[in-house]
């Protein structure tokens, strides 16, 4: 595999905030998680692969040695926020008669 290049490293507006990597289906993380504020209605993000964070390939080093040095691949991915929407129209004559917590 080989190291990232200059443009692999470098995108036009990357989130600083957010990374996408491998996800094992029976975590809730994604549930747990709040949403993911943007600023923007699209851009990229940043995602390592799978292969990054599942290797074996650690080995013993003497004091003073350098460690094993590994290879890892990043790509981008785009992001494009679809807005929806619904509503529920409330008479004033009702919203103004309501109790709290129920003030709109």
């Amino acid at each position: 595999m080989a190291m990232p290049t200059l443009h692999d490293v470098h995108i036009d507006g990357p989130l600083s905030n957010v990374s996408i990597a491998y996800r094992n289906e029976t975590y809730l993380a994604d549930q747990v998680f709040p949403i993911l504020p943007v600023t923007k209605k699209s851009d990229k993000y940043f995602v390592f692969g799978r292969e990054a964070w599942f290797r074996n390939e650690a080995a013993e080093r003497a004091p003073g040695d350098a460690a094993k040095e590994i290879d890892y691949g990043i790509t981008t991915a785009s992001y494009n926020c679809v807005v929806k929407a619904l509503a529920h129209v409330v008479p004033d004559e009702v919203r103004m008669n309501a109790d709290s917590p129920l003030v709109m």
